[in-house]
């Protein structure tokens, strides 16, 4: 599992990478099971069209709020990088490393990428992220 400092780090570089205020215009989901909720199609049409906001860690898990004006409220894109997790915003049109399993294309012709080769990573799209959150001492 990533030490909390590479969480951090991974955070940080989706900020640098100018991940909030780009849109979702889909999702690609190359491992089913790493969605945890809601079930897969709900999560891929549920992601599409949503704003991310910013971009928050709390713990090991990093939190990207999503917002849309046809929406009822604000979502939140829940990524748990697993043992070997990696996060990566790149354009569309360059290779994906072998180990991508998930990608989410962005309005700009980038996408972010889930690099999970272990496959242990998980995904929750969620409307309050305590629902899925455990307990947590402060940073």
């Amino acid at each position: 599992m990533p030490e909390l400092p590479e969480v951090e780090n991974a955070r940080r570089c989706l900020v640098q990478a100018e991940l909030p205020g780009r849109t979702f215009t889909g999702a690609n989901i190359g491992w089913a099971r790493t969605v945890k909720k809601p079930g897969l199609e709900d999560f891929v049409l549920g992601l599409t069209g949503g704003r991310v906001k910013a971009a928050h860690r709390r713990g090991k898990y990093i939190l990207l709020p999503l917002e849309n004006p046809d929406w009822p409220a604000e979502r939140t894109l829940i990524l748990h990088l697993g043992m070997t997790g990696g996060l990566s915003v790149q354009p569309k049109t360059q290779a994906a490393h072998p180990m991508v399993r998930h990608s989410f294309p962005l309005d700009d012709g980038r996408e972010l990428r889930f690099q999970d080769g272990r496959k242990f990573g998980k995904l929750w799209l969620v409307d309050d992220p305590q629902e899925v959150l455990p307990p947590l001492s402060p940073d």
